[in-house]
């Protein structure tokens, strides 16, 4: 500092400033696709010292303090992260989307107890763009990709209807 009238000056004591980083802040999860009944864990990104906040279509969701979220609602997911230090970054919006497991259901054409070397039809419900897949004692069967499954082995048959956008909703089981 310079005064005008004497041209003396002085220095002021220094203040040292620290710019401490900001967090990252993101949401990742398996899929934003579910099947309505059933659940998503959203993951925020984790680090040392980290704090979480969630929100749901931009209301604050009370208690909800941990890097990972369990949800079961169509809806846009943010999280506020906070570092050590206090600095805080909100993520974009991270969109879910629950679609309703189609009705699976599987009947058989005749009677179950076959003789060796002879089938059974086993017919899946007929839905709308769904995509079948057929299992044999918990084995997924190759290439059983139809509404129908001629079944000509002893076993636990059951077939899983995903809807057409993704999400893996729906099974049924027949025994014979």
């Amino acid at each position: 500092i310079t005064t005008s009238v004497t041209g003396c000056d002085s220095i002021s004591n220094s203040i040292n400033v620290i710019v401490q980083p900001t967090p990252q802040a993101s949401i990742s999860a398996s899929s934003q696709l579910f099947c309505i009944g059933d659940n998503l864990v959203l993951h925020a990104n984790t680090g040392a010292g980290y704090t979480y906040q969630w929100f749901v279509n931009n209301q604050l969701i009370s208690g909800a303090h941990s890097d990972s979220l369990i949800v079961n609602a169509s809806a846009i997911y943010k999280v506020i992260v906070t570092n050590s230090a206090g600095c805080s970054t909100e993520s974009v919006g991270f969109a879910v989307t629950g679609f309703l497991k189609p009705p699976a259901f599987i009947s058989a054409n005749g009677s179950l107890e076959i003789c060796n070397g002879q089938s059974i039809t086993l017919s899946a419900n007929s839905s709308a763009g769904v995509i079948y897949q057929w299992y044999r004692n918990d084995t997924l069967v190759q290439g059983a990709t139809s509404q129908f499954y001629s079944a000509n082995k002893t076993g636990n048959y059951f077939v899983k209807e995903v809807n057409p956008v993704g999400a893996d909703c729906g099974h049924s089981a027949w025994n014979f």
